[in-house]
């Protein structure tokens, strides 16, 4: 019935097809956006886990101080900087992964 009223609007048959065509694309497009943003959250998390388990920061300041000769208020920078880094990209990894799923259940719920 909805698709009817759309014929009626656009005057030739062949610029209905093109329309359609573009709004396929669109809607192609925006899937391949969600799904690059579901991989960039699961990137930040295995990321974090892997700062996490395999105590990469520790070894490189060890490795620094010796290299630098780096002070302690260097060093004790470097580990918050290290912090940071590890706990933004869990945080940036969960909002992302829960934005996107809200969004979609969202719409989800206003199409039925």
């Amino acid at each position: 019935m909805f698709e009817n009223r759309k014929r009626f609007l656009i005057p030739s048959e062949n610029h209905y097809v093109e329309l359609k065509t573009k709004m396929t694309l669109n809607r192609n497009h925006r899937n391949l956006k969600i799904v690059r943003l579901y991989i960039i959250s699961i990137v930040c998390i295995i990321c974090y886990f892997l700062m996490e388990n395999y105590n990469v920061i520790n070894v490189l300041v060890e490795k620094s101080v010796k290299f630098f000769h780096m002070e302690t208020t260097t060093r004790f920078s470097t580990l918050i900087f290290a912090g940071l880094l590890q706990y933004g990209l869990l945080t940036v990894g969960i909002c992302i992964f829960l934005m996107l799923s809200f969004i979609l259940v969202r719409e989800k719920i206003k199409r039925d």
